[in-house]
């Protein structure tokens, strides 16, 4: 058995590796398009998940899509404070734990 390396903000952790769950099967009655789209979900490495706006934009949602009504943010929100709580908790551990 080999093993996935997961890393998250501060810490990786080892999984065995497992074969995915068969949603087709756990959900007969679903359709294969929201199969497809939860199965993107669904992925235990955030870099390997389908992001919010291609989620969005996935056909399974396509009827609740509606360009002209989506309001967008302006500006911009910045999630730069983010970063420097993120060094400060590193530091922070990296103190705490020697």
């Amino acid at each position: 058995m080999w093993k996935v390396r997961v890393n998250y903000l501060f810490f990786s952790v080892d999984f065995a590796k497992k074969e995915p769950c068969d949603l087709r099967q756990m959900y007969p009655s679903a359709a294969a398009k929201a199969i497809r789209l939860i199965g993107q979900m669904l992925k235990m490495e955030p870099g390997s998940r389908i992001s919010a706006e291609d989620a969005l934009n996935d056909p399974y949602l396509s009827r609740y899509h509606d360009p002209d009504d989506e309001p967008l943010c302006v500006p911009a929100f910045d999630f730069g404070f983010e970063k420097q709580v993120r060094q400060r908790l590193c530091v922070f551990l990296s103190t705490a734990l020697r």
